[in-house]
């Protein structure tokens, strides 16, 4: 019972929902992302303004309705965004 407990604090489960669609643009700054780079990076590499990354990711956040960087990631992964 305490591994069952402790796989519920290290892996909550992620919500699969109907499936997210995402432009080139976002799956490009999502990849990078998941790289760890920053916003500001990945506005260099893109020619963006760190702004414009700011309100994608902020974007994606919603449509995967996730709350945080990680979550986002992991959801991309789990879902087959990023492979």
């Amino acid at each position: 019972k305490l591994i069952d407990k402790a796989s519920v604090i290290f892996d909550p489960p992620v919500k699969k929902l109907l499936p997210v669609k995402l432009g080139e643009k976002e799956k490009n700054i999502l990849s990078l992302v998941a790289e760890g780079f920053t916003n500001a990076e990945i506005g260099m590499e893109l020619m963006m303004s760190k702004r414009t990354i700011e309100g994608i990711r902020k974007n994606m956040l919603a449509k995967t309705q996730t709350n945080n960087t990680a979550a986002l990631v992991s959801y991309a992964y789990k879902n087959g965004i990023l492979t």
